[in-house]
């Protein structure tokens, strides 16, 4: 997830209430290099969080790292099923992929020298639902996945595992940038036939060498200008929409409406969780004081301090009285016409009009 919330009010609150002390935050990091991400420390004892990591080095250095029960790392390459696939190694490591780059494309950009091929090796890899029902990893509530290239194959190989998953983020492609690599046309129809909508995107630009300033640089990398090829993007399911559907559903229940609102909030998307806080109210699963505490957390430009809600209502009903202001008067019929009339023909108009009057 890119650009996290740096305020997030409602998640601090929640955790602190111990609202997920009985069914923590469950986080599933497919290609978990680097460790874990500093917005889950945010649930503090009240998240489970398991990686996949297949560099095996990597992998114990995590696990050697975050050496507690919350965390688990497996030195596991997921894909779609079971297999032995040919890796390659890049001059870049971390853009190694079971894809080949496209190196035709790839040339006319400086990134080139860090997607060459330095070696190959084979991998076993296994798919996400058979890896999961062998060591017991149930119930995920988030995926964060970085596979450079791989997504489809790992989201085809967990399609069992999805149900229970409120979101993901993940990369993807706009054209293929490797060799039969599934871009996001395909990524994107797989994931709303899942039941996900995109809700949020980070693209990244990448200037062809002829213009680019990467050419100077050690490590060549995303420039800001040039073609839009790739992004990170954020997959969430629409609980508010589902409940509407089918009313008498039972798959939202407290807990993970809150887990909801509370990676609604971690994402920006504080209108969403404020929206998710609305229904809980309505459906009795939280009290009006509740609401209120919520909602002032969540409230955009706030402290987070009783009141903040409605401050954050005023500045807006302020605002629109602005934006709702009449420019100027309103013009005649008169002023209209003379407005979309060529100048040339109004002036004849007006001379024709004075010959009669003579």
């Amino acid at each position: 997830m890119r650009d996290t919330n740096p305020k997030p009010h409602l998640t601090r609150y929640l955790a602190q209430i111990g609202a997920f002390k009985d069914d923590p935050l469950r986080v599933l990091d497919v290609g978990a290099r680097g460790g874990l991400e500093a917005h889950w420390q945010l649930f503090g004892n009240d998240i489970r969080m398991v990686g996949f990591e297949p560099d095996v080095e990597e992998c114990d250095r995590l696990n050697a790292t975050d050496s507690h029960s919350l965390l688990q790392f497996y030195p596991v390459a997921l894909h779609r099923d079971r297999s032995v696939r040919k890796f390659n190694i890049l001059a870049n490591p971390p853009s190694s992929s079971f894809y080949e780059p496209d190196e035709d494309f790839w040339s006319r950009f400086p990134d080139a020298r860090n997607l060459q091929i330095v070696r190959t090796t084979e991998l076993e890899t296994v798919d996400l639902d058979s890896y999961a029902e062998e060591v017991g990893i149930q119930g995920q509530d988030y995926i964060k996945m970085d596979v450079e290239g791989a997504e489809f194959d790992v989201l085809s190989g967990a399609r069992k595992s999805l149900e229970t998953v409120l979101g993901l983020s993940l990369e993807v492609e706009f054209r293929p940038i490797s060799h039969g690599q599934v871009p996001f046309a395909g990524v994107d129809e797989f994931l709303r036939d899942a039941g996900f909508y995109l809700f949020d995107m980070w693209p990244h630009k990448n200037a062809r060498k002829v213009m680019s300033p990467a050419v100077y640089w050690n490590n060549p990398g995303q420039t800001g200008t040039g073609q839009l090829f790739w992004a990170h993007v954020l997959y969430l399911r629409d609980p508010i929409e589902q409940i509407k559907r089918e009313p008498t559903t039972d798959l939202w229940p407290k807990t993970r409406l809150l887990k909801m609102a509370s990676l609604m909030e971690i994402a920006n998307l504080n209108d969403c969780a404020a929206e998710v806080v609305e229904y809980l109210a309505s459906a009795d699963m939280v009290t009006s004081s509740e609401r209120e505490k919520m909602l002032d957390l969540l409230a955009f430009g706030g402290d987070g301090k009783q009141g903040a809600f409605e401050r954050f209502q005023s500045r807006a009903r302020s605002e629109a009285r602005k934006v709702n202001r009449p420019r100027g008067k309103k013009r005649t019929t008169r002023q209209v016409a003379m407005s979309m009339t060529p100048s040339p023909i109004w002036n004849l108009m007006r001379s024709v009009k004075h010959s009669f009057k003579g």
